[in-house]
């Protein structure tokens, strides 16, 4: 064994500086790895290398992730920190089931939404602390001298139970206590500004009608927008159907809008309702939140919960604290829904963990939580746990069951709508061709589309995504050295964010190069915008990763499309339907292919087609997702007029669904338990 000891921690702080040193006592020969770094930790650790006790030499940030570090069965480490991270939650949640509290919180409720809530919460807040364990696993797989592998990190309230579901026990975990004074002062400045906003709010809210007596409302959460044309939180209604009155569009924190009162003025000209949840930046104030007080019932569970806290060890006033939170969520949600008769609530939204209590809520008052499938199914367990806790999730394809299963959504059903955006799609066909005379004037004969990823430049937030910035470089800078080098290739570009290329300065000399030949077209106003819109134009489409991007542009427009996937998820169904033809994991062999089928297509009869599969990516592929969905609300809202509970309509949602579209299409989860 190697006299080395290699330290990893999250941040270099007084705290961690002089936890480490405590643990060297035997003066060996250590290196650090950091995620982030404190301004007094920097000037500390200057101190202790003028000193000699630390070499500043030897400390640097961590990277990650880095081209060829790959897991054990081939894959980038991402996603082998999603499934550990998962198997870490649901087992401290598994451990934390023997608590007295634990038996309280799901005497109120359903014990599996209460699992999903706490595996949720821990799973979002370990991905980094585990992401560096993959890394580290990484190392030692590689390392010529095996070495000690050391993670800090800052203790947790049920660090005991983190230690006792650590999955390698081979590389240590140690806990410090962070020096919190400035902390302290953070929370307190915030405290007092929220009050502040409480009392303003409080002074200039004006309540709504009263709707409680009134037919029941779809609550429609605020997120992609409400353009139609492009990705909308609206993709599924249609007022043949639907009254507008019986939706009401709701903003919060998490949803801040642009040009808020333009926004709000268009929502009143469809005839629909709105309402803020939360102080928002720039809108009107109808701060809802402030109307909520507890019940009866809600303080005797609160009572109940919080019952001789004073006694609780660290990790009961943790787990207790949690479930008081959960109480509080729940019940907001609930009086939210029946102050304003909501039985329907659309979400998109993925990582807040409000997002089961809003489940739990609707589960009191009878109502239907209801989401849709919005990007690839990644069918890596774990990678979205507790994503879409919905009661009803409307998938492109089959699927969409494993992904709901594997990532213990504990949804009612999973329903095949087909690719939902189908209102975006008029008028595409004709727009596109636009854009594509401008390529063939200029000579161009053949042409593809592509489609980039976001990715984080902070390390600590790399850990939640599959995409580093070098993966980015590197399949842009293959497609413009083409395009470069040959005068007969168009590129259409269809960007995720403008952050995208913001953040690839590498590359932008080569872009301007390529953007004088005339023969690049990098499509504007972006965000929301379909893939679809660059693939029409295309004779093949090339996108990133297990591409969400890709798989629509095929869908949508029928033609060829290769998924680049540098993350090496060769688990995916797509490797099995056409590696090397479909789907490709070395960005080498997929530009020597496309090469080849662009100078003869017969060269390459298989690349891109997808005519064998394309009933198991859309069984309809007739561009009327959305008006699937909109039908199926409807038949809900139907029932709820009709007197039955929510059980009842779900039940007869199901039964004209499938006397329409199919019984394949209808799919209880309770039957892939």
């Amino acid at each position: 064994m190697s006299n080395n000891v290699i330290f990893w921690i999250e941040d270099i702080s007084f705290s961690v500086l002089w936890k480490i040193l405590k643990i060297n006592n035997k003066q060996q020969n250590i290196e650090i790895r950091f995620l982030r770094k404190t301004a007094f930790g920097w000037m500390f650790l200057f101190w202790l290398n003028f000193i000699g006790l630390v070499k500043k030499d030897r400390v640097r940030e961590v990277e990650y992730p880095v081209e060829g570090m790959w897991s054990e069965n081939g894959s980038i480490l991402a996603y082998e920190n999603f499934q550990l991270s998962a198997q870490i939650a649901i087992a401290i949640n598994r451990e934390l089931k023997d608590l007295p509290m634990y038996k309280k919180i799901t005497s109120y409720f359903p014990s599996n939404k209460v699992s999903l809530y706490i595996e949720k919460s821990i799973y979002l807040e370990i991905i980094p602390l585990v992401g560096l364990l993959t890394l580290i696993k990484w190392y030692r797989r590689c390392e010529k001298i095996p070495q000690r592998h050391i993670i800090i990190w800052h203790k947790k309230d049920y660090y005991s139970l983190l230690q006792k579901t650590w999955p390698d026990k081979t590389v240590d975990l140690i806990f410090y206590v962070p020096c919190y004074p400035f902390l302290n002062i953070r929370k307190f400045i915030k405290k007092l500004y929220e009050l502040f906003i409480y009392f303003i709010g409080y002074a200039l809210f004006k309540d709504f009608e009263d709707t409680s007596s009134s037919k029941s409302l779809i609550a429609v959460h605020y997120s992609e927008g409400l353009d139609l044309m492009k990705r909308s939180d609206l993709y599924w209604y249609s007022d043949d159907q639907i009254d507008p009155r019986r939706v009401c569009v709701f903003f919060d924190v998490y949803s801040p809008p642009p040009f808020a009162r333009k926004l709000t003025k268009q929502i009143e000209n469809l005839g629909m309702k709105w309402l803020v949840l939360d102080w928002v930046k720039g809108m009107p104030y109808n701060y809802l939140k402030l109307l909520w007080k507890p019940h009866r019932e809600d303080f005797v569970k609160l009572n109940n919960i919080c019952n001789n806290k004073n006694q609780f060890k660290p990790l009961e006033k943790w787990f207790n604290n949690m479930c008081v939170e959960l109480i509080l969520q729940v019940n907001f949600w609930k009086m939210f829904y029946q102050k304003f008769n909501i039985k329907i609530h659309y979400e998109m939204t993925e990582t807040c963990i409000g997002i089961v209590a809003q489940n739990i809520a609707l589960d009191i008052i009878g109502g239907v939580r209801f989401g849709n499938q919005r990007s690839e199914t990644i069918l890596c367990n774990g990678e979205g746990l507790g994503f879409h806790p919905d009661h009803i999730f409307f998938s492109w394809n089959r699927r969409g069951t494993v992904y709901q299963s594997g990532n213990r959504n504990r949804s009612n059903y999973c329903i095949i709508s087909g690719f939902p955006y189908s209102q975006a799609l008029r008028n595409k066909k004709e727009k596109a061709c636009v854009l594509e005379k401008t390529l063939t004037d200029r000579g161009v004969k053949f042409i593809v589309a592509i489609f980039d990823n976001t990715f984080f430049l902070d390390v600590k937030s790399s850990f939640n995504t599959e995409y580093s910035k070098n993966m980015m470089f590197t399949f842009y800078k293959e497609f413009l050295e083409w395009i470069i080098g040959d005068v007969e290739i168009g590129l259409v570009i269809k960007s995720k964010k403008h952050k995208v290329f913001a953040s690839l300065p590498e590359i932008h000399r080569m872009l301007d190069k390529v953007n004088k030949t005339g023969r690049c077209i990098k499509l504007d106003d972006i965000v929301g915008r379909l893939p679809s819109d660059a693939a029409y134009i295309a004779d093949i489409s090339v996108g990133i990763g297990i591409s969400s991007a890709l798989t629509e542009a095929v869908i949508v427009s029928g033609g060829k499309g290769i998924h680049c996937d540098l993350t090496r998820l060769r688990s995916h169904p797509y490797y099995e339907w056409g590696y090397g033809k479909v789907i490709f994991d070395d960005i080498n062999k997929m530009m020597v292919s496309l090469k080849r089928y662009k100078e003869n297509p017969a060269n390459e009869p298989e690349l891109g087609d997808w005519s064998l599969h394309f009933d198991e990516l859309d069984p309809f592929c007739d561009g009327r997702g959305g008006e699937r969905i909109g039908t199926y609300i409807y038949w809900l809202l139907e029932s709820f007029d009709n007197g039955k509970n929510r059980d009842e309509a779900m039940q007869y949602a199901n039964k004209l669904y499938a006397e329409k579209w199919g019984s394949d299409k209808i799919i209880p989860m309770s039957e892939l338990a």
